[in-house]
């Protein structure tokens, strides 16, 4: 009966086809259109505050103290060189003696050369260059790592083809370029599942705390500056009196401004001094306490990571101290054998292969903790816990289920007709309860919403909204600087702005129409990738809350999309280009005016638009010649190309949006689509009007979509939702009376939105 039972659910192990054995990969990472430039970082703290901003949280001392502690867990221990095979008869174990002793003779240290790797902690990524030498061991020659050198990280880009395969490393410094081999490099990621190729900074989650707490300082210093003497008032004593303009009067607040200089003061005999002090200080020391410990929570451990929740956040136990501990042990040797992987794979397996005719070489290990260390860890972590720093948080059983290789535990998922993929489920950025307005609570059924909501993709829809905002932001700014650099030429062969060119025609100076072109061209490839992501997510959405395929009119929305590239690629082209001539033209007025050589006219014309956020600091050095170094010191933080950013954001999740309410408006469903929710990200930078739109519901047909379509002002990031005739119990936030629908708005879109 068993066998029987065991025949009918026995399943034939699938073979595999060989013809794909060697055959590469096929899956895209990407649309071809973004692989012919190099990738730009994803990284959005980057995007917002340049490479520098992780180096200025590294001079903060608990953020350099946790992530050093953390980094020399996993390089300070031992390591040694084995065989991998146990085996190994006398002439391969003196291979180990060899590693051993090439490691005796790095220049420098070798733990130095690891430290040096695991920069991408704080980075997201490393290359370390390793230079190759020989070395004499028993009289023989054998080749091995002279030394381990760091590459600034900020300084390299990666270019990939659609696969997601790297084709070249491409270096920029100071406006030189150099494509790298890779092979003379150890290229380490961390956090590799946010982007396979830069990775993401261990420093990302704790930039929140780092931020306010680096604010609270500042505050706290002009609060000790102002109040450490005190607060004087000086007052008439009773029955006396301070007449204004009399030499008393003049005398006395003289010495008033001037009290913090001096060591005493004589008073008139009917004036009284009155030093006021704040109470405490100790609100600032409470709060900078509270970012510390923040930021040790977020660097020590990925998520936040404990094992049991702490019934008193100001204490814990030693038991449930080494409790953690082990769990910290866990992402200790996750980190450790991924550095061992990567000296392993790029460092000594190609030294095996040229040292020993059969390649076969011993590779490097760390050794497990020993119990001395063990115990100074468990003191140290110990510390931590009793000090607040580690406890639980509701992403530790996540990353334990990852740690283990569990499943992820969920609810049932729902396929998709179409791709066959399980529908994602919205971030918690997108979590609607703790933000309702006052007196406009939502009365919708949950579990419809949820149902609609989970339809949508949001983490994918912004993830590859990001991607195409920054490959495009790169692109559009290349175009404009050609652009920049064409008109900046003809200024200078016609000496316009200067004493002798003055200003004949500097009102109607234009950019070169050939390079307008090319401009507009790009922006038109970003809004049309844009509107195929929007389409794209639009029709599976579709297509999981109807169960079966439908027919869309892809004629009418290539039309719509025909139309939308025709007005906002001019509008997002002549904004730009307006706003850049206008500065060109006040500069060479003011060339005349103060006697600027051309030289100086190119600089400010440069500067300017760095400034304003137009042209990049790699194009102006590249154009001026001079260093970056010195441009990001002369401009400071105004090289983070703002206004090209805003513009592309915003059309970008435009033509999101115009192509999903295209497709969930089409005839072709017949009323499938019954209404639309506006949906918001609701964060620290929502605005008040996507506050105020978030949850509200409208038929798909209404006359307001017309005006609150989003975008409603610049960087939105709202999207629509569509509800479908099967999600009938959804109902909006601030219900019109008898209606599941919601009262009209009440608060206009920003100027020039909503038209």
């Amino acid at each position: 009966m068993m066998a029987q039972l065991r025949s009918i659910f026995k399943r034939d192990k699938p073979a595999i086809n060989p013809n794909i054995v060697g055959a590469g990969p096929v899956g895209w990472t990407d649309s071809k259109l973004f692989t012919k430039f190099p990738k730009y970082n994803p990284d959005e703290l980057i995007g917002r505050k340049g490479h520098k901003i992780y180096r200025q949280m590294m001079i903060d001392e608990q953020v350099k103290a946790v992530v050093r502690f953390k980094r020399d867990a996993i390089t300070g221990r031992d390591y040694q060189f084995v065989m991998p095979n146990e085996d190994a008869d006398k002439d391969t174990s003196e291979r180990v003696e060899i590693y051993d002793d090439m490691i005796r003779q790095t220049f420098g240290s070798f733990v130095d050369g690891m430290n040096y790797i695991l920069m991408a902690m704080h980075q997201g990524f490393s290359l370390t260059e390793k230079l190759v030498d020989t070395f004499d061991f028993k009289g023989k020659p054998y080749l091995g790592i002279h030394s381990l050198i760091p590459r600034p990280f900020d300084t390299f880009e990666f270019d990939i083809n659609q696969y997601g395969e790297i084709n070249n490393i491409i270096q920029r410094v100071e406006g030189q370029e150099q494509t790298i081999d890779l092979d003379r490099f150890v290229y380490y990621v961390q956090n590799p599942e946010f982007d396979q190729h830069y990775g993401q900074s261990d420093l990302r989650e704790a930039y929140r705390s780092w931020y306010a707490k680096d604010v609270i300082i500042r505050f706290y210093n002009q609060f000790l500056e102002r109040f450490a003497g005190g607060f004087v008032i000086g007052k008439p004593s009773a029955g006396g009196s301070l007449i204004p303009g009399t030499p008393e009067y003049t005398q006395m607040l003289a010495a008033m401004n001037n009290i913090q200089t001096q060591t005493s003061i004589l008073l008139p005999n009917n004036i009284e001094l009155d030093v006021s002090r704040p109470s405490t200080t100790d609100q600032y020391e409470k709060a900078i306490a509270l970012h510390d410990l923040q930021i040790a929570k977020s660097l020590l451990v990925p998520n936040l990571l404990g094992i049991t929740p702490q019934a008193n956040s100001s204490g814990g136990g030693f038991a449930q101290a080494n409790t953690q501990l082990e769990a910290f042990l866990w992402t200790l040797d996750a980190d450790a054998t991924r550095l061992e992987e990567a000296i392993n794979e790029q460092i000594i397996i190609p030294l095996n292969q040229l040292n020993f005719a059969d390649g076969n070489g011993p590779l490097f290990r760390f050794k497990s903790l020993s119990e001395t260390k063990k115990m100074e860890m468990i003191k140290t972590w110990q510390e931590l816990v009793t000090a607040g720093a580690v406890e639980a948080s509701d992403t530790d059983e996540h990353h334990l289920r990852e740690l283990m290789n569990f499943p992820t535990k969920g609810e049932p998922l729902e396929l998709t007709p179409e791709i066959g993929l399980p529908n994602e489920v919205p971030p918690a950025s997108r979590d609607r309860d703790p933000v309702a307005e006052p007196n406009q609570q939502r009365t919708n059924n949950s579990a419809a919403f949820e149902r609609a909501m989970k339809r949508v993709s949001f983490n994918v829809i912004e993830r590859k909204a990001n991607v195409i905002e920054s490959e495009g932001v790169i692109t559009i700014e290349d175009k404009m600087a050609n652009m920049v650099a064409d008109l900046v030429a003809r200024i200078e062969e016609e000496k316009w702005g200067t004493p002798a060119g003055g200003v004949a025609g500097i009102n109607n100076i234009d950019f070169n129409p050939r390079q307008k072109t090319k401009v507009r061209k790009s922006m038109d490839t970003v809004l049309n990738a844009a509107w195929a992501l929007g389409t794209q997510h639009s029709k599976t959405e579709l297509a999981s809350a109807r169960q079966e395929r439908f027919q869309i009119n892809m004629g009418r929305i290539d039309e719509d999309a025909a139309a939308f590239l025709k007005v906002n690629g001019f509008r997002m082209f002549g904004n730009l280009s307006d706003d850049m001539k206008v500065i060109v033209q006040n500069i060479l007025v003011n060339g005349v005016k103060f006697s600027w050589t051309s030289k100086e006219i190119t600089n400010k014309i440069y500067d300017e638009l760095t400034r304003e956020g137009f042209v990049s600091v790699a194009s102006n050095s590249e154009a001026t010649g001079r260093s970056i170094t010195a441009l990001t010191e002369q401009l400071d933080d105004a090289v983070s190309l703002h206004r090209i950013k805003t513009a592309v954001r915003t059309n970008v999740f435009e033509a999101i949006n115009e192509a999903r309410f295209s497709t969930f408006t089409d005839p072709e469903l017949d009323g499938f689509v019954e209404a639309l929710e506006y949906s918001a990200i609701l964060d620290s930078r929502t605005t008040r009007i996507c506050r105020h739109l978030d949850d509200r519901l409208y038929p798909a047909d209404s006359d307001i979509w017309n005006k609150y379509r989003p975008p409603n002002h610049f960087n939105c990031r709202s999207i629509l939702v569509p509800v479908t005739v099967i999600d009938t119990d959804v109902e909006g936030k601030d219900l019109a009376a008898g209606s599941r629908f919601s009262k009209p708005p009440s608060i206009s879109p920003q100027s020039g939105f909503g038209d």
